[in-house]
């Protein structure tokens, strides 16, 4: 009878399958392709979790010590790809805890890119199951130039056009330039349809900004991103300088 009993229960289980995974918080894991005029720049950032300032299910936030975010942790060797196709190239995990490459190609808009994560003591093996495409760009509508952002109130940033799945919003509150000091790095990915997202005050509270921090730059860029639990592929084509604006944050 017990046999019966726990045959029944591993049918059960099977019939349910495998839970997905969390994503109620933003992925820790995040593998990123920068398709540009002349080259495609290959990044990835592998965070621990005690760097997390911040983290709801769009944004985190990190120090920036002396302009310079927290090292990633090692993930080894990740790959990337054109679907279907031939490898582009691949980065490794720099001493100093970055990962940074680039190869000379052009990549247009709408090619589908897959990349795999080697895996390291911290970070899982990870091979992206669904490719992320080069998206077209989007244009940022709001706050201008000269915005103010005060502690205890959200950023509200809207944007027009694209065709990615996702905006990434870039906000970063630093010394005024030539200044020493520590800083604070607020990223966010949100859906693109929605054409607007508050950044919330809780990212950038008066007791989370370092002192002296008191210039604020917001980056908007079109990103397509596959999400596979804790991890996260974003095709994010190179900087537009349009779509960037400098502001003041005051407490």
């Amino acid at each position: 009878m017990r046999s019966v009993v726990i045959l029944a229960s591993m049918a059960m289980l099977a019939c349910r399958g495998t839970p997905p995974p969390d994503e109620s918080s933003a992925p820790r894991f995040v593998v990123g392709i920068g398709p540009g005029p002349r080259i495609t720049a290959f990044m990835a950032t592998f965070a621990r979790v005690s760097d997390l300032r911040y983290r709801d299910a769009h944004c985190t936030a990190t120090t920036l010590t002396s302009g310079t975010e927290p090292p990633s942790l090692d993930g080894g060797r990740v790959e990337a790809w054109v679907a279907g196709g031939q490898v582009l190239g691949h980065v490794d995990c720099t001493a100093s805890g970055a990962y940074r490459a680039a190869v000379r190609t052009t990549l247009p808009p709408g090619t589908r890119l897959a990349a795999s994560v080697a895996g390291g003591a911290e970070v899982p093996a990870h091979r992206f199951h669904s490719p992320a495409k080069v998206p077209t760009a989007v244009h940022h509508t709001a706050p201008a130039q000269g915005f103010n952002l005060s502690a205890g109130r959200g950023l509200e940033v809207r944007w027009e056009g694209g065709d990615s799945s996702h905006v990434s919003l870039t906000l970063s509150l630093e010394p005024p330039q030539g200044t020493p000091g520590n800083g604070l790095l607020i990223s966010c990915v949100v859906p693109r349809a929605a054409g607007a997202f508050t950044i919330p005050a809780a990212a950038f509270s008066a007791t989370m900004v370092p002192a002296g921090a008191q210039s604020a730059q917001l980056l908007v860029a079109a990103t397509d991103r596959v999400r596979e639990g804790d991890f996260a592929l974003d095709v994010v084509p190179l900087g537009n300088e349009d779509d960037q604006v400098v502001g003041a944050y005051a407490r």
